[in-house]
């Protein structure tokens, strides 16, 4: 397969992908068209033993064994952008660019074919499922899948950098990510009469604000951390102070250090 044809090849599944996006663990259907299409190019299938997700290898000779990987799921978001290859599947989209991932490696493991006989080693294909929810790396690790495995390698699309670019960096590049939800419980009462009550509104809206100390008092400042209250729910009239408030938010960390920091700063006085 030349350069010219291959191209076209990974776009068509590109597009098929992008037309057929599933959630987590629900990628039954990408799971079939990829070993569908490992098999018709004659690349060896492995065991995968999950309900969803698949892996392969390419080469024969002894040698480091090198593992490449993409995530393979979507996200429950409804799709406007009026593409051509749109999403066929309603409240599903690929927008976080796994159809990409998986058809870029898809396109690196039929390249290896060809060069198999030349390759000092072998390579390891991984379709991950589930990399937007927990569980799903964890999960194909457990399978043993990658004991033997040397090095392992993923890309990761970004909208900062114009098409064609290959971004490259030392250390950590993709943060963790940790999702949190806090209720605060206090006592209705009607707006008239705060004092019979206890307001929960005023206790979140300091949480908020005291939350930010994390990052700029409390943690290195040349660390990538970052913390943010993404929702607030309380209430649902004018005039009555509600019995609960709800925060939701994410925490994104670059060193299990960090992460360890913000967790144990959040329990204690950010002082």
């Amino acid at each position: 397969m030349d350069e010219t044809t291959a191209k076209s090849y990974i776009e068509e599944v590109f597009a098929w992908l992008h037309a057929h996006p599933e959630l987590s663990y629900e990628e039954h259907e990408t799971t079939t068209k990829l070993k569908e299409l490992l098999s018709r190019n004659k690349i060896k299938l492995l065991e995968l033993p999950l309900p969803t997700g698949a892996a392969a290898e390419i080469g024969s000779q002894d040698g480091p064994l090198v593992a490449l990987r993409a995530d393979i799921d979507a996200l429950p978001i409804t799709e406007e952008t009026g593409l051509p290859y749109v999403s066929k599947i309603e409240d599903r989209m690929h927008a976080c660019g796994h159809d990409f991932h998986t058809a870029a490696v898809l396109g690196a493991a039929l390249l290896l074919k060809e060069k198999e006989s030349a390759l000092p080693g072998k390579a390891r294909i991984i379709f991950q499922p589930a990399e937007e929810a927990p569980g799903g790396a964890q999960q194909v690790l457990e399978t043993g899948i990658l004991d033997e495995v040397q090095a392992i390698f993923g890309i990761h699309t970004s909208p900062l950098f114009p098409v064609g670019t290959l971004g490259l960096s030392s250390g950590p590049v993709m943060a963790a990510v940790d999702r949190f939800v806090l209720r605060f419980q206090g006592t209705g009462t009607h707006a008239a009469h705060p004092d019979r009550g206890v307001d929960v509104i005023p206790l979140a809206a300091h949480f908020i604000s005291a939350l930010q100390i994390i990052v700029s008092r409390n943690s290195d400042p040349f660390a990538a951390n970052l913390v943010s209250i993404t929702r607030i729910t309380a209430g649902n009239t004018w005039n009555v102070l509600p019995e609960t408030a709800e925060l939701e938010g994410t925490v994104r960390s670059l060193t299990p250090e960090n992460r360890q920091l913000i967790t144990t700063t959040c329990q204690k006085p950010a002082l």
